[in-house]
């Protein structure tokens, strides 16, 4: 009876014992969790931050290569825009030689039909009588004609 007693004291004792073991291996598999929970919020974080650098730096490089595409775009914009504006002056040098041929064509035309009509009067006035009040109109004729010549002769000269 007494090794029976001293049994369930030793097998009682044992129990706590083993319960007191329990608690403490449950208490540090908590620590443990705890201690692991805190490493993966520290590493989370860590690779979160990190993560959060290379999201911000590949965001600055596509924003550096989007803004070198825009200025290539704008350059080629203005190129194109330089281009045109010299075509169009080209167009507009070509335009304005054209009408100074044209305007200067009309002023010989002009001159010639003038010199004719002069011709004809000189003739109508040589047939008739020879005055002098003939003479000084024939004169002052020629003079303008002269003049219109002279005239002509320098816009030619300017316009080339």
């Amino acid at each position: 009876a007494e090794d029976d007693e001293d049994n369930d004291e030793e097998k009682e004792d044992n129990d706590e014992e083993s319960l007191a073991e329990d608690d403490e291996d449950e208490d540090n598999d908590e620590e443990s969790l705890a201690e692991d929970d805190e490493d993966n919020d520290e590493e989370k974080e860590d690779n979160d931050e990190e993560s959060l650098a290379e999201d911000d730096e590949d965001n600055d490089e596509e924003k550096e290569d989007n803004d070198e595409e825009s200025l290539a775009e704008d350059d080629e914009d203005e190129d194109n825009d330089e281009e045109s504006l010299a075509e169009d002056d080209e167009d507009n040098d070509e335009e304005k030689e054209d009408n100074d041929e044209e305007s200067l064509a009309e002023d010989d035309e002009d001159e010639d039909n003038e010199e004719e009509s002069l011709a004809e009067e000189m003739m109508r006035m040589r047939t008739t009588t020879r005055n002098p009040l003939l003479r000084t109109m024939r004169t002052t004729m020629r003079t303008r004609s002269l003049l219109r010549r002279t005239t002509t002769m320098k816009m030619r000269n300017k316009s080339h």
